[in-house]
């Protein structure tokens, strides 16, 4: 979370070279809401695999696990080992696409310096 943070305040920098204007706040209603949208998809696709592709039916948790068949299982696993892990895909895409460098952060920084003193004074 930590480096996501920080590379939002890196484009924000970006942003307000390009066009002029700081914009932070609708940076963080981006993250807010795409937070919010991440947790309630991964919610319902959760229930979804429990209910349709698992077969888990309720109640059975409370049962021994003995009593729970072993397809049910192996399903379960299937689960947890490869297809929540094909998730992790789309925001390691998104990351890779995220093109700015140490050496570009640091220009747009001194371009900005430059402009608020211009600005300023």
């Amino acid at each position: 979370m930590i480096a996501l943070l920080s590379m939002m305040a890196d484009l924000v920098d970006e942003q307000e070279l390009r066009t002029g204007k700081r914009q932070e706040c609708v940076f963080a209603s981006g993250l807010a809401l795409a937070t919010k949208a991440v947790g309630s998809v991964g919610l319902i696709i959760g229930g979804l695999l429990v209910d349709h592709f698992i077969g888990l039916e309720p109640g059975q948790t409370d049962s021994a696990a003995a009593e729970i068949p072993e397809d049910v299982i192996f399903r379960l696993a299937i689960t947890d080992a490869v297809i929540v892990d094909v998730f992790v895909l789309i925001p390691a895409f998104l990351i890779s696409r995220y093109s700015l460098t140490s050496e570009r952060v640091a220009a747009i920084r001194e371009n900005l310096d430059g402009l608020r003193i211009k600005n300023s004074g």
